[in-house]
C-alpha cells in the first residue's frame, strides 16, 4: 500500500461527496481511504457508508465521542497502512493527479515531506495560494509557521507525509491551532522536505458547520490557542534551546494570544496570560500585534507588576 488518505468528517453532508469523488477519482490508484467521522448529526454518516459500499478501498470509522480534528486524524493514522499519509478535510477536495504528482516528487527527491500550493475556495472566487518555500531552510520553514505566514500555510492538508514521520508527531487534543503545532513538528523531524509549486488542493472556507470552524466557541478557541502556544514554546525550547532565534515572529504570535486572554477577565481565571512568554514584552507594541493601544498598555503595566491599575 503506497498511500493512506485520511478523511476527517463532521457535519459535511453538503460537501463530502465532492471530497470523496476527488479521492476515488485519483489517477494513482494504489491507495486506501480511511474516513473517520467525529459524531456528525446530519447525513454525513449515510454518505460515508454509501461510498464504502461503492469502493473497497474505503473504510469508515466512527468516534464514540466528539474529539475534534486533531484526535480524529490520529485515529485515521492509527488505522492506516500506507507508506505515505495524506490528511484531507471532508469539506475540501483535490486535483485528480494530487497523489500521482506528490508521490513522484517524494520518490525523485527521496523526501519524507512534500508541500504543494493550493486554491482557497469560497463558492464565488478561487484564490491561488503559492507557498513560496523553495530552497528555504528548516529553520526558515518553522519560523514562517510560527508567524502564521500566508506564504506557508501550517495546515496538514497540502502535505504528503511519510508514515514514519507522521508517527513521530504528537497530535494534541486542542481543537484550534493544532495543525500549526503538528506541522511544526513534521518540519523539524523531517530529514528531507520538497516543494511542488503546483496548486493541487482546494481548501473550502465557506462551510460554517465544518468540524474545524464550528466545534469550539470563541472563548474555547482562545484557550486552545493559548495551550498550543505553550506546547510550541516547550517544543522549540527543547530542540533549539534558544527561542530568540525565532524573534520577532514568536513574540508576535504569543502577544496576540496573550492579549486575547487578557482582554477577557473570565478567561484569565482559566489561563494566566502573564506567564505565557514574558520575553515577548519587548515586541508588544509592534504593528503586527493588532489590539487597542489602551489594552496593550494595561497588559504592559500588569506584566511589570502594576496589577493594582489593571482596569484603570
Amino acid at each position: 500500500m503506497k498511500v493512506s488518505v485520511v478523511v476527517n468528517t463532521y457535519n459535511v453532508e453538503t460537501t463530502l461527496e465532492r471530497c470523496l469523488d476527488s479521492v476515488v477519482g485519483q489517477s494513482f490508484i494504489d491507495f486506501e481511504c480511511i474516513v473517520v467521522d467525529d459524531c456528525s448529526s446530519d447525513q454525513t454518516c449515510i454518505i460515508c457508508e454509501k461510498y464504502k459500499k461503492k469502493d473497497k478501498r474505503i473504510s469508515v470509522y466512527y468516534n464514540k465521542t466528539n474529539q475534534g480534528c486533531s484526535l480524529t486524524r490520529k485515529t485515521g493514522l492509527d488505522h492506516s497502512k500506507g507508506d505515505y499519509i495524506l490528511f484531507i478535510d471532508g469539506d475540501d477536495w483535490m486535483e485528480h493527479d494530487f497523489l500521482e504528482k506528490m508521490l513522484k516528487k517524494a520518490y525523485l527527491e527521496d523526501a519524507d515531506l512534500v508541500y504543494c500550493d493550493y486554491f482557497e475556495e469560497d463558492g464565488e472566487m478561487s484564490r491561488y495560494m503559492p507557498q513560496n518555500i523553495d530552497k528555504k531552510t528548516k529553520y526558515q520553514i518553522i519560523a514562517s509557521m510560527v508567524s502564521y505566514n500566508p506564504l506557508l500555510v501550517s495546515s496538514l492538508w497540502n502535505k504528503l507525509i511519510k508514515r514514519e514521520l507522521a508517527l513521530r508527531a504528537e497530535f494534541p487534543e486542542e481543537r484550534y491551532g493544532e495543525d500549526m503545532y503538528i506541522s511544526l513538528q513534521l518540519a523539524y523531524f523531517s530529514t528531507k522536505s520538497s516543494y511542488l509549486p503546483i496548486p493541487l488542493y482546494h481548501y473550502w472556507v465557506n462551510n460554517s458547520s465544518s468540524m474545524c470552524n464550528n466545534i469550539a466557541k470563541e472563548a474555547e478557541r482562545k484557550l486552545a490557542m493559548y495551550d498550543i502556544c505553550k506546547k510550541i514554546l516547550v517544543f522549540l525550547d527543547a530542540h533549539y534551546l534558544n527561542n530568540t532565534m525565532f524573534e520577532p515572529f514568536l513574540s508576535i504570535r504569543i502577544n496576540k494570544t496573550a492579549l486575547r486572554i487578557f482582554s477577557n477577565p473570565a478567561l484569565q481565571k482559566e489561563r494566566n496570560p502573564f506567564s505565557l512568554y514574558p520575553p515577548a514584552i519587548k515586541y508588544l507594541f509592534r504593528k503586527e500585534v493588532q489590539c487597542n493601544f489602551i489594552i496593550k498598555l494595561k497588559y504592559l503595566l500588569c506584566l511589570l507588576g502594576y496589577k493594582i491599575i489593571r482596569w484603570f
